[in-house]
C-alpha cells in the first residue's frame, strides 16, 4: 500500500515547480523484492517542468528516498537512503 501528495506551482506558462511526498509499504515483499524481506520507504522530491513548446516537456527532479532498512545499492554496499538527480524529456502528439 502507499500514498503520495503532489503539489505544483506555475511560475509562468512554460515553467512549473513540482513537489512530491510519498510513502510505500510492502511488508511481505509482494510487489518489491528487497534484501531485507520487507520494503517500507518514504520519499520526497522537488523538480522543475519546462515546456518550451507544445508537445515537449523537459523535467528535472531531485529525489530522496529513505527506507526503514538498508535496501538501496551504493558503492559501500546496501544503505537505507538514496538521493538522485534525474532528468527526462517527454514528447506527445
Amino acid at each position: 500500500s502507499g500514498m503520495s501528495w503532489v503539489n505544483s506551482y506555475a511560475v509562468s506558462g512554460s515553467l512549473t515547480i513540482v513537489s512530491r511526498v510519498e510513502r510505500y509499504i510492502d511488508p511481505q515483499d509482494q510487489i518489491v523484492i528487497s534484501p531485507s524481506g520487507s520494503f517500507v520507504v518514504t520519499g520526497a522530491s522537488i523538480g522543475l517542468n519546462y515546456k518550451p513548446v507544445d508537445h515537449l516537456v523537459y523535467r528535472t527532479e531531485l529525489r530522496h528516498l529513505s527506507a526503514d532498512q538498508a535496501v538501496f545499492n551504493s558503492n559501500q554496499g546496501l544503505t537505507p537512503n538514496n538521493t538522485v538527480i534525474v532528468a527526462s524529456v517527454g514528447v506527445s502528439w
